[in-house]
């Protein structure tokens, strides 16, 4: 706290001599010279002479030893900005500061700034007052705005006995957005200036020299419409200049956030990072902020940015030397599938592809590190011992992400007091109502997804094609747990089924795959254009009504409108499906090794298992399975017309 008195300052020195003289009395008797006589402490000089350096004068800055005066006229060089944040510091600048002595201080750092017009009056006492109205004269806040600003038009309900003439003798402003043409009057005015101007009429009335009189009025009336034209005048050059003075801030905030981002691509080029890469941040929010660059916010942004850089740089590598890449891709992926032949054939559904590999940490830098180097296949044979290390980490990571979305889109409450989830949390993920939209590059390509397992299995069954056309979601699942996947909580149909909404799983909806008709469709007119795209009667399976619902009438306040399939329309519609696509022949064995690679339909399996197994009652997901869950899941509905044709012809 500043010391603002003579007095105050005395009272410090003579504390610190006191706490001195105990200090060394205390060091006198631990070291067993009690008895000496006290030496006296050398006088503090004001030239900064000898002295204990234990005194706490010394350590106290010499601003606050000041009078407040002083104090005033030296930070009364600051800009205001400055003089804001000073007053933010504690309760004794903020005091002072505030208080009326400091108001030439501010007058003096607003001349310095950018010679600011003197600031109106306050007319609320709130404050944070952001609304300067120059042509009223006043500070406003916004409550006191609306309250006390009367419109020209509604002058005669507010004030019905108003003489026009004095609308003429006080200031008004345009101050509205909704009506910017309109004057706008501030009450108090009105009433100042109807009071002094039936004075004047009375004096007319009661004097006998009426000429006199009237003369006095025309002189006030006049000299006050040059002070309205003059306070008009000076608003006009206030807004001008408060124009400016946004434009002068907003040029040094820019400035601020470009020294913020030079920072930051010089801390990336530290790591070894070429500015052909590091470009792609620039347009990001985490690299263009108004603040400084410290070690905990580099911590922060850090691993924010730069996946980003890497993406980026991959991708350029991929270009400039195609050869080299892709030989070091196709070692990687050999030792990738010798790591597969050592599971069974079932636990390689729900792994990650080739391309998601390539993206790991450990297989990135083998790939896109060191080119001119012969590649070390001892170096990709010990990152391939660590795959299990790495898989459970990526499915760990996928959870975390889509029990975060939970979280986030208010499917999933968390604690208040607590960081983490409560326990059993991770079970939502596997239940029917747990639904995803997967958004991949571009807005418009979304995929609607069902459970952890139906997230997992579209990340397993994506081609090289596609993930090379989706690289950046390719990389941001195998870096950060998952792609940029978002929870839109769906209203299942299961009270017809005969399931618990809240307990059901897709297991138990698979197995009774069951075919639905959207009813809101089929109440809706369709063009020619969208019947030939998407029919209007068509015939889905749960998964498909579910996203149908999602993509079709997420925004319709109306539930889900679907209608069960009877037996005759289902058989209909699966000879439809089982026509259009190999969804069927892709059943595999469990008990058979996976370089035996046997596939084939439902039945041909079936018989496998139990003539060569010798398993009389099979089990799904036990002795069999569907090698692509997510092309079973992800079947396309039939025209049910078409299908009911195609089954009476």
């Amino acid at each position: 706290m500043p010391v603002t008195t003579r007095r105050a300052t005395q009272r410090l020195l003579h504390s610190a001599e006191r706490t001195s003289d105990t200090n060394s009395r205390g060091e006198q008797s631990r070291s067993g010279k009690a008895n000496r006589p006290t030496v006296k402490r050398a006088r503090i000089t004001r030239n900064g002479g000898s002295g204990d350096t234990g005194n706490p004068i010394s350590t106290l800055s010499v601003l606050l030893m000041l009078p407040l005066d002083i104090v005033l006229e030296i930070i009364s060089l600051l800009k205001p900005l400055d003089l804001a944040n000073l007053a933010q510091t504690n309760k004794a600048f903020r005091a002072m500061l505030m208080s009326p002595r400091a108001c030439r201080t501010w007058t003096t750092a607003r001349k310095l700034a950018g010679n600011a017009p003197e600031c109106p009056p306050r007319e609320c006492r709130v404050a944070s007052v952001y609304n300067l109205v120059f042509a009223l004269m006043r500070c406003i806040c916004q409550k006191c705005k609306e309250k006390r600003l009367v419109n020209e038009n509604c002058l005669s309900e507010r004030f019905p006995d108003l003489n026009p003439t004095i609308l003429e003798l006080i200031p008004h402003t345009h101050s509205n957005s909704v009506h910017p043409m309109d004057k706008f009057y501030w009450d108090a005015d009105i009433v100042a200036m109807a009071k002094r101007y039936d004075e004047y009429q009375r004096v007319i009335d009661a004097s006998s020299r009426k000429g006199a009189a009237k003369k006095a009025l025309e002189q006030f009336k006049n000299e006050r419409i040059e002070y309205v034209h003059a306070v008009i005048e000076h608003a006009e050059n206030c807004t001008g200049w408060l124009s400016d003075f946004e434009i002068y801030l907003d040029n040094e905030r820019q400035e601020r956030i470009q020294q913020y981002y030079t920072r930051i691509v010089w801390r990336f080029r530290e790591l070894g990072y070429e500015d052909q890469d590091i470009h792609v941040i620039r347009s990001m929010p985490e690299s263009m902020r108004d603040r400084n660059l410290t070690e905990r916010v580099w911590k922060h942004i850090k691993p924010l940015l730069q996946p980003y850089i890497e993406i980026v740089r991959c991708s350029r590598l991929d270009e400039s030397q195609p050869q080299v890449i892709q030989a070091r891709k196709a070692l990687v992926n050999r030792a990738y599938d010798k790591y597969k032949e050592t599971l069974r054939p079932i636990e390689c559904v729900y792994l990650p592809p080739c391309e998601l590999v390539h993206a790991i940490p450990a297989f990135r830098s083998l790939i896109y590190t060191n080119l001119d180097v012969a590649f070390q296949q001892a170096a990709c044979d010990e990152a391939t011992q660590r795959l299990p290390e790495y898989i459970a980490t990526f499915e760990s990571k996928l959870k975390s992400r889509l029990l975060q979305c939970m979280v986030d889109t208010g499917a999933l409450k968390k604690p208040r007091k607590s960081k983490r989830l409560p326990k059993g949390t991770e079970g939502r993920l596997g239940l029917a109502t747990s639904v995803f939209c997967l958004t991949m590059d571009s807005k418009h390509d979304i995929t609607v997804l069902v459970g952890l397992k139906g997230v997992a299995a579209h990340l397993a069954s994506h081609q090289q094609r596609r993930w090379k056309k989706h690289g950046k979601a390719a990389f941001w699942a195998a870096n950060t747990g998952s792609e940029r996947v978002e929870l839109d909580k769906t209203t299942l149909c299961h009270s017809r089924r005969g399931l618990d909404p809240d307990t059901a799983h897709p297991e138990d909806l698979d197995r009774l795959d069951k075919r639905f008709l959207c009813e809101r469709c089929q109440s809706r007119e369709w063009t020619a254009t969208m019947a030939s795209i998407l029919p209007r009667d068509q015939a889905c399976t749960w998964r498909r009504a579910v996203s149908h619902d999602t993509l079709m009438h997420s925004g319709s306040d109306d539930g889900p409108a679907w209608r069960v399939l009877n037996e005759e329309e289902e058989a209909s519609v699966r000879r439809g499906e089982l026509s259009r696509g190999l969804i069927d022949r892709k059943w595999r064995c469990t008990h058979c090794p996976v370089r035996l690679k046997f596939s084939g339909s439902h039945r041909d399996v079936l018989q496998h298992v139990q003539l060569f197994h010798h398993i009389a009652e099979p089990q799904e997901d036990v002795d069999f399975f569907h090698s692509c869950p997510a092309l079973r899941y992800n079947i396309r509905p039939q025209s049910l017309s078409q299908c009911l044709a195609a089954a009476d012809g």
